[in-house]
């Protein structure tokens, strides 16, 4: 049985042929869909004002109909909307937010709420998007469980963990570091992305995780795609992988690299705060959310 999407742009405005061929595929797939008030709206770079982002996305929360409420893109934004909203409805009537990049506002916030997001493609992606990424968001939306085999890297930590998944994108999450919106990742399994950084500031962003205290109790990492990752003129000395790896691998807990999930075309859907089951062995990666 098909689910009650809503589509909202929280953040940086969308051209409407991407939403409504996002609709298409939707409706292909079995589902109803429909459209905030100001889903397809301009406010210079934003979707619409500030207050009309907040009509938008409070409305989807208030509609008990609406089972799923999928973020149209990321870019920013949806920082300036989280605290303005009234999760309250949501205790009678949970609804799944979907969506990456700049979406991973809600994710860290939703997680200190005890409800559900999930990190997978968005209407702005859709149409570039792998069969495979498009699979797992059907899956996800059917409430079936994404099994993940993925290739071996020569970075990777051998080991097995279960635990949540939390986290997506490096640069917000390190944003939110100390606000009412930071994650408590003590238990869980860690995943990250990032596009378009220096190397260097992946390394800043992971001492301040440390500084933290984000790495003690972790039971896993999952590391997605860092993409468009920029080096100085001159050379870090170490590549982004190796940065990364230097931070976790004293901590003895499973390490994949290289998962297709992020600011790629095979970006596979990821629910968070789900129990799952990773494992990292020689031969490759296993991964049950």
């Amino acid at each position: 049985m098909g689910k009650n999407i809503r589509i909202l742009a929280p953040a940086k405005a969308i051209s409407a042929v991407l939403v409504e061929a996002a609709i298409d595929k939707l409706t292909e797939m079995g589902h109803h869909v429909s459209v905030g008030e100001f889903t397809l709206g301009n406010h210079y770079y934003f979707s619409g004002t500030v207050a009309q982002r907040i009509h938008d996305f409070q409305s989807a929360i208030n509609e008990s109909e609406i089972e799923i409420i999928l973020c149209a893109r990321g870019g920013y934004g949806c920082i300036q909307i989280v605290d303005a909203l009234d999760y309250s409805p949501l205790k009678k009537h949970p609804k799944l937010i979907l969506g990456f990049s700049d979406v991973t506002v809600f994710h860290a916030h939703f997680q200190n709420l005890g409800l559900k997001t999930a990190h997978c493609s968005m209407p702005l992606n859709f149409e570039t998007n792998t069969a495979a990424s498009l699979s797992s968001l059907q899956n996800l939306l059917n409430g079936i469980e994404n099994q993940y085999q993925i290739p071996a890297h020569p970075l990777n930590a051998q080991g097995k963990a279960s635990g949540e998944i939390i986290g997506g994108n490096l640069a917000i999450l390190h944003t939110l570091i100390g606000t009412n919106s930071d994650i408590d990742t003590n238990g869980k399994i860690l995943f990250l992305e990032e596009v378009g950084e220096y190397i260097y500031a992946i390394d800043r962003m992971l001492w301040a995780f440390q500084k933290a205290g984000k790495l003690k109790g972790l039971k896993g990492l999952i590391v997605g795609s860092f993409s468009d990752i920029k080096d100085t003129e001159v050379p870090f000395g170490i590549s982004v992988d190796e940065v990364i790896l230097s931070h976790f691998e004293k901590l003895n807990i499973p390490i994949c690299f290289n998962f297709p999930a992020g600011h790629i075309d095979d970006n596979r859907s990821i629910l968070f705060s789900k129990v799952s089951h990773l494992t990292v062995a020689k031969e490759g990666v296993n991964l049950i959310n």
